[in-house]
């Protein structure tokens, strides 16, 4: 059987509070970041709550507690109010990937038997 690992963006912009690690905002400046978001926005829901997340920054609203994922990521939906308000840092390796891939979610069927609990899957 074949063993699929997800990285979970939480892991890596996260402090132990559950907080967006202070040395990750107003550290962006994407040129692409219409892109970054159309990405964020196109995945593939794999968990919808009747909930928001506020903002621990600004206290805005930053979104529902929806997660997507494209295969190989798994991300929040309220990380775009981050990305536009607050200049969030993004792991290098998520940016690469999806650049790499032209913005495109590429492991469609992946995902879809992610997101209908078809296969086993590890998340780090």
């Amino acid at each position: 059987m074949t063993e699929y690992i997800i990285n979970d963006i939480f892991n890596q912009i996260l402090d132990d509070k559950e907080h967006i690690k202070p040395e990750l905002i107003n550290k962006s400046d994407y040129h692409d970041l219409d892109l970054i978001i159309n990405y964020l926005e196109n995945g593939g829901k794999i968990v919808t709550m009747a909930s928001k997340e506020d903002c621990k920054l600004c206290g805005e609203v930053a979104g529902s507690r929806n997660y997507f994922t494209d295969g190989k990521w798994i991300w929040p939906i309220w990380i775009k109010h981050y990305l536009v308000q607050h200049k969030l840092k993004l792991p290098e390796q998520f940016i690469l990937y999806i650049r790499e891939n032209n913005f495109k979610i590429m492991e469609v069927n992946l995902m879809r038997k992610i997101v209908n609990q078809e296969i086993d899957y590890d998340v780090i």
